[in-house]
């Protein structure tokens, strides 16, 4: 059976094309660190449900750690978090920038990630193609879910990995945090579609820390635009202008 996953991946791997902009549905959603379900617009990918392009949800939240389904029960204890390579993962190509995303976050951030023993709870990080996944990028749930949790990827990219990683330890979109309407102006013209306008929908969480344009976190100023437009520009009271945001920076301290 092992083999014939190789099989089927290697497959995808030279007829992988642009896939098509995946369907989008108005779903309940409770969120990490919320108390009540809540209208999302969730867009399928394989077998689970994202928000926001990556961000990956469900209509039951496990239950395993969640007790009270407060924002501490979705943190690491202690900051460790167990993490399990799937096999494909190397097949592809994926470990380089993987392990140098990990090694990252554990010399500059107080999180620690650990290959997994027998830990219960756990990352599993996961190959799809990009056919599977519907996209090229990564999908993540938001901090300790309980149980294996996957990470999802279909591309090798350094960049999209490390995002991938901080949403696992919890963190969430920095365009997208309550407050944000304080710092960016999202231009809801200049988005390409009405089907992805969904992934600018505000999510949960307190704001951690200053807003941060250039976090990894954050939407770069043309995400989802028409061409040659922008979708977010910064705001400074009631003066808008354009301006850096979503380079790779060290990320937020943790």
């Amino acid at each position: 059976m092992k083999f014939l996953k190789l099989v089927c991946c290697c497959l995808f791997f030279f007829i992988q094309s642009s896939p098509a902009q995946l369907p989008v549905s108005l779903q309940k959603v409770k969120l990490p660190g919320t108390t009540e379900y809540r209208d999302i617009y969730v867009s399928r990918s394989g077998n689970d449900y994202l928000m926001n392009g990556d961000i990956i949800v469900d209509q039951h939240i496990k239950k395993a750690v969640l007790q009270g389904n407060t924002p501490g029960n979705y943190t690491w204890p202690k900051g460790y978090i167990p993490i399990e390579i799937e096999d494909s993962v190397f097949m592809f190509g994926f470990d380089a920038n993987l392990y140098s995303a990990i090694e990252f976050l554990n010399n500059n951030t107080r999180a620690k990630f650990k290959p997994r023993t027998n830990e219960t709870d756990y990352i599993y990080v996961n190959y799809m193609s990009t056919m599977e996944l519907g996209f090229s990028g990564g999908s993540s749930w938001v901090g300790r879910q309980g149980g294996r949790q996957s990470l999802n990827l279909s591309t090798s990219s350094y960049r999209t990995i490390l995002h991938e990683l901080l949403h696992a330890l919890g963190f969430w979109h920095e365009q997208s945090r309550p407050d944000r309407d304080n710092y960016v102006e999202i231009l809801w013209d200049n988005i390409a579609s009405e089907d992805n306008k969904h992934n600018f929908q505000l999510e949960a969480g307190t704001p951690n820390g200053s807003y941060d344009y250039l976090s990894i976190m954050h939407y770069r100023s043309g995400a989802f635009a028409k061409e040659g437009k922008v979708t977010i520009r910064c705001k400074s009271g009631t003066t808008l202008s354009d301006c850096p945001m979503g380079d790779l920076t060290c990320p937020p301290e943790i």
